[in-house]
């Protein structure tokens, strides 16, 4: 039996004459890489190297207040006063 660390999964052991489980090993690290990729493009959109960047600040200033607006919006249905 081998240890295989994996960033997110923690330890997974595996038989590695076993097939099935090399498969869904695979599976594992493929899905672990295509977070990470799709986690550096987020970086990237932030990064201040990146001429077409973001500025975290203001879409977080302007998600909060379009949260604001949808939650005043879902109040108001059909004369709901309470919290949500």
């Amino acid at each position: 039996m081998r240890c295989v660390d994996i960033t997110r999964f923690g330890c997974i052991f595996i038989y590695m004459d076993n097939m099935e489980t090399r498969f869904e090993l695979e599976q594992l690290l493929l899905n672990e890489l295509i977070f990470l990729q799709k986690k550096k493009e987020e970086y990237w959109n932030c990064h201040p190297d990146n001429p077409e960047g973001i500025d975290p600040i203001a879409e977080y200033n302007k998600t909060v207040h379009e949260i604001g607006v949808l939650m005043e919006k879902i109040k108001n249905l059909n004369g709901y006063h309470g919290d949500i």
